[in-house]
């Protein structure tokens, strides 16, 4: 356990679960229907159809605004097909798009990128999920306000019959204005954003990237993080400890507490 710093994180996306609001093109999705990265049963299965054609699953409009730099980050896992693909601002995931990554995720390597695209990246997350992402910088007007979650039948096939046992695992799609991905953050309806000054952290049970605050050590564990609001004062995250099975809450916690500060 950790924590992990949440600062800056937010999700323009809404319905991440692909419940509603995400058209699919010539595919199938089974929401809420296998573990996810996190151990939550909240992942969909994305099939193929055997239509002759690209498959993907859309999110348009994904309000994009001209002039500005987006990354889009999703969650993948190989199920039959081993190459997923993102694409910002254009209408299809095909092949030659200047605008879409693929990324296999037998290998964990980045296919191809398309030439107007800023950065890309494939992090393995362990059990054959890989967190993809794409940063692309809209231009002077939005082409196709669209991000779309797609499937190749190989590191150069975007258009094919599908099998509609194929396909392969999504989770945690998101959007924001930034130059990178930051911690996930699920989106139902309400816009959902941790604003601050960096020291902004959130108890994690199995963070294991570079950006966590190590726990304390000895027979207790957690802490509080303490930072500064904007605009001035301070604040402490709200945690518990534990000794030999006793849990405390923030408030009764003395001396034996650890105190995880800067």
């Amino acid at each position: 356990m950790a924590w992990v710093d949440i600062v800056g994180s937010s999700n323009l996306l809404r319905k991440t679960d692909f419940s509603a609001q995400w058209p699919l093109r010539r595919t199938t999705v089974n929401t809420n229907s296998v573990t996810a990265p996190d151990g939550t049963t909240t992942a969909a299965e994305l099939f193929t159809t055997v239509d002759n054609n690209t498959h993907r699953i859309d999110k348009n409009p994904a309000t994009l605004l001209a002039d500005t730099q987006y990354t889009f980050s999703v969650y993948m896992k190989a199920n039959g097909y081993n190459f997923g693909t993102l694409t910002l601002d254009e209408g299809s995931n095909i092949t030659n798009s200047t605008n879409t990554v693929a990324y296999n995720l037998s290998s964990g390597t980045v296919e191809y990128e398309g030439s107007d695209v800023d950065f890309s990246n494939i992090i393995n997350h362990g059990n054959g999920w890989y967190r993809c992402i794409i940063t692309y910088t809209t231009s002077g007007s939005v082409s196709i306000d669209g991000a779309l979650i797609g499937i190749w039948q190989d590191a150069s096939t975007a258009s094919f019959a599908g099998d509609v046992t194929k396909g392969i695992l999504i989770w945690g799609p998101q959007l924001e204005i930034a130059a990178s991905a930051s911690k996930y953050v699920p989106r139902d309806i309400d816009a959902v954003s941790y604003a601050g000054s960096d020291g902004i952290w959130q108890f994690e049970n199995t963070a294991t990237s570079s950006n966590t605050y190590p726990d304390a050590t000895g027979t207790y564990y957690g802490g509080v993080r303490t930072y500064q609001k904007p605009g001035g004062g301070s604040n402490s995250n709200y945690a518990k400890t534990r000794k030999t099975g006793e849990t405390k809450e923030r408030g009764e916690l003395s001396k034996d507490y650890y105190d995880l500060q800067n």
